[in-house]
């Protein structure tokens, strides 16, 4: 869903879905103000629009989406590529099978 404002954001939670996909729209490889987020803090959601490597590690370290759907600026001929994608996986951070979830963080902050 297309998310400009906190309003839209919680918009976009009110629906039977499980998850909701938040973009910027329409592939313009434009983040939105990531800040709206606030608005739904307990919400599990994808995250799109404009990621790539110079972004991706705050997205996820900041605002924890369940998903990310990485944008164009990892592409190669109009294709992901494994050289790219690994890149941004890099620069997130990532490490296999050692992303710890929304979900995980919360019982840790609990212990």
């Amino acid at each position: 869903m297309k998310v400009s404002t906190e309003e839209e954001v919680k918009k976009a939670f009110d629906t039977v879905a499980d998850e909701v996909l938040l973009d910027h729209g329409k592939g313009t490889g434009k983040t939105f103000d990531w800040s709206i987020l606030k608005a739904v803090p307990d919400h599990r959601y994808f995250l799109a629009g404009g990621l790539g490597t110079e972004n991706i590690k705050e997205a996820i370290q900041i605002y924890h989406p369940a998903v990310i759907d990485l944008s164009s600026s990892v592409e190669t001929d109009g294709k992901k590529t494994g050289k790219n994608t690994g890149s941004s996986k890099s620069s997130a951070g990532y490490r296999e099978n050692n992303i710890e979830t929304r979900e995980q963080k919360k019982i840790k902050r609990r212990s």
